[in-house]
């Protein structure tokens, strides 16, 4: 049997297969207890998004930016002629 990773790397590596004899099985398995739960650390990709809105009808380019967990707010409004 092979056992394929697909995501980290390209290496493969031969699965080990669990003896069918259990005088034959490997000494240095620990039976270990279930790991405690733990909090999942808040990860923030950014302190601020910021977009560009462009509207064809007002001939403007609205500029906005928001933190992860606020509300887009207007930075300006850039005029732009045709």
């Amino acid at each position: 049997m092979l056992v394929l990773a697909s995501c980290a790397s390209a290496n493969a590596a031969p699965a080990v297969l669990p003896s069918p004899d259990p005088s034959r099985a490997p000494q240095d398995v620990v039976a270990s207890a279930a790991p405690a739960p733990t909090a999942t650390p808040e990860i923030r990709l950014y302190q601020k998004l910021r977009v560009f809105v462009t509207s064809e009808s007002t001939d403007q380019v609205w500029v906005m930016e928001a933190a992860p967990d606020a509300p887009f707010e207007m930075v300006t409004k850039i005029p732009v002629g045709r």
